[in-house]
Order: C-alpha cells, then sequence, then structure tokens
C-alpha cells in the first residue's frame, strides 16, 4: 500500500474505499468496539498506566481523609 503526499494510503475517502473497510473491519474483529482506544498499546502498558491511575486516587483520597 502507497501513501500519497499528504500520508493517506487509500485511493478515495472513507467510507467509500473498499480497502479502508476491509481494513476497518479487520481492526473491529481484533479489537472489537474500542479498538481505537487499545490499538497499537501494549497489554500490559494500558494495564500499567490503569494500576498507577488508582494508585494516585486511592493516595488522594488518603490525604483528604486524613
Amino acid at each position: 500500500m502507497k501513501k500519497n503526499k499528504k500520508g493517506w494510503p487509500y485511493s478515495s475517502n472513507p467510507p467509500n474505499n473498499r480497502l479502508w473497510r476491509q481494513h476497518r473491519d479487520e481492526l473491529f474483529e481484533k479489537h472489537g468496539n474500542g479498538w481505537w482506544y487499545t490499538a497499537g498499546i501494549h497489554q500490559y502498558d494500558f494495564k500499567e498506566r490503569y494500576r498507577l491511575k488508582k494508585l494516585k486516587e486511592k493516595k488522594m483520597e488518603r490525604e483528604k481523609n486524613g
């Protein structure tokens, strides 16, 4: 697949481009409905960021309650 000058790899805009639809369907099949949130992110990194967020929230709650 060759990208054009602006970086768009498809010959036309979605949803009319058949190749774009095929790639989108593959992403939905592999990652589910939230593919844009997790695609390209290693699951470990995602879980680690979630864990750190929860630890930060607990620390703030402890400081608030004394």
